[in-house]
């Protein structure tokens, strides 16, 4: 039941980067903030360039927000592409 939380965290990352404009460390600290509160343990939430995986610059468009984190001894893994 917790496992769906971990894309949810992703998605809202993704509204909350492309509806305020928030700096990408306030984003994947909102995002690994979900997950703890749904039962996640965070490992990590990074807002990625899409094509190199590199931070991305200020007219980069095309990003991924990337996830892992932990139920039980589980690793989840996720990624959203998204455009700016």
């Amino acid at each position: 039941r917790v496992a769906p939380a971990l894309y949810q965290g992703l998605r809202s990352g993704v509204n909350r980067f492309q509806s305020a404009s928030a700096p990408l460390s306030e984003v994947e600290d909102s995002v690994m903030e979900n997950w703890i509160a749904a039962g996640i343990r965070p490992d990590y939430a990074s807002i990625r360039c899409r094509h190199d995986l590199s931070v991305p610059g200020e007219t980069e468009q095309d990003l991924v927000i990337l996830g892992a984190g932990y139920v039980g001894n589980t690793r989840l893994i996720d990624n959203v592409e998204f455009s700016v």
